[in-house]
């Protein structure tokens, strides 16, 4: 497969994708999980035709507008025979991708021996709805996506930022940046969010709120932001993890739960801690099991009713998705923001 990038062509390894060809070749892309979730690389095809993984994360118009992902378009494994032709691609970056907007680090706190509180603070206004993400990028160029855990109108951004072993972000987060570094941050994207101006049928609706590992950011500014709209039909927040020691703001949701008395707060934890180690309830087990049987134990509302918002790890939220629509959720009211 040949790939055809403003002046530069160049031509694919077997099983190799067009990200990874084109940083080989010099070129300069933003990117960052790799795997197809957080949508940094994301890049149109002006010619060609792409293989159909290339763009079955996007939604259906952005599929149509030839949109891509750069990361999961790859060069067929196995090569071709010989006298066939090479598949040619023409890309280009969207044409529509706004610039990023520089912005300063304000602080850095641990919430947990793995997990950070970033704070940045944007050079110009920052308009964003609540559960959105935006690609964070230092001075060097590297750039990883993160959601944003604060509410809209404050005036920084915050992230929940775990540390990935070797993460050359979440490492520089940890262990080398200091308040003050200059950074810069996307558009917001992502549709696992809480509207600015909910209509009625919305602020009526029952929500499942799940939150896995670093996924409970987004949620606790969507859980917050519902109830500054006045939220009327009862909420259920889910943090899940797989041990107590990855569960994070504690008190902060107590302090939620004990204010808002509509908020249904379960915590879920794949392994039973120690006989003693935990005073607050909790949930053992998979929370792919838990979410749908919180929505069935329901005696007032059809689980149709219910609006799902889901958050966290991909291989998690990829099940509850599937165990909520089994549950008998449409698949229209599940929405989801998957981590890489």
């Amino acid at each position: 497969m040949q790939i055809r990038y403003e002046d530069t062509q160049v031509t694919l390894e077997p099983g190799e994708s067009v990200l990874d060809g084109l940083l080989r070749s010099g070129r300069d892309l933003p990117h960052g999980c790799r795997s197809g979730v957080c949508r940094a690389c994301t890049m149109v095809c002006s010619e060609g035709e792409l293989p159909p993984e290339a763009a079955a994360a996007l939604e259906p118009e952005q599929r149509a507008a030839g949109m891509f992902l750069a990361c999961q378009c790859r060069a067929p494994a196995e090569p071709g025979p010989e006298s066939a032709a090479p598949k040619v691609l023409h890309v280009q970056r969207d044409p529509e991708e706004q610039p990023h907007v520089p912005a300063t680090l304000e602080g850095l706190e641990r919430l947990s021996p793995s997990v950070m509180r970033v704070r940045v603070r944007p050079d110009a206004a920052f308009a964003f709805e609540a559960g959105q993400y935006v690609a964070l990028r230092r001075a060097d160029g590297v750039t990883r996506s993160y959601s944003i855990a604060s509410l809209p109108g404050e005036d920084c951004l915050e992230f929940h930022v775990r540390r990935v072993p070797n993460g050359r972000m979440s490492g520089w987060l940890f262990d080398e940046a200091e308040v003050g570094a200059r950074v810069a941050v996307s558009p917001p994207l992502g549709t696992c969010r809480y509207p600015a101006q909910p209509d009625a049928a919305y602020l009526d609706s029952p929500m499942l709120l799940v939150g896995v590992g670093t996924g409970l950011g987004p949620i606790w500014g969507i859980v917050r932001a519902a109830f500054e709209a006045g939220h009327r039909a009862p909420i259920t927040l889910v943090q899940a993890g797989r041990t107590l020691d990855s569960l994070y703001l504690g008190d902060e949701l107590d302090a939620l739960s004990a204010a808002h008395p509509g908020l249904d707060l379960r915590r879920c934890v794949l392994e039973e801690p120690s006989e003693g180690e935990s005073s607050t309830p909790l949930e053992v087990g998979a929370v792919d099991a838990l979410a749908p049987r919180l929505v069935r134990d329901d005696r007032e509302r059809r689980p149709g009713d219910w609006l799902a918002l889901l958050c966290g790890d991909a291989s998690v939220v990829h099940r509850l998705r599937r165990s909520l629509f089994l549950a008998g959720l449409s698949a229209r009211r599940i929405r989801a923001d998957a981590f890489g």
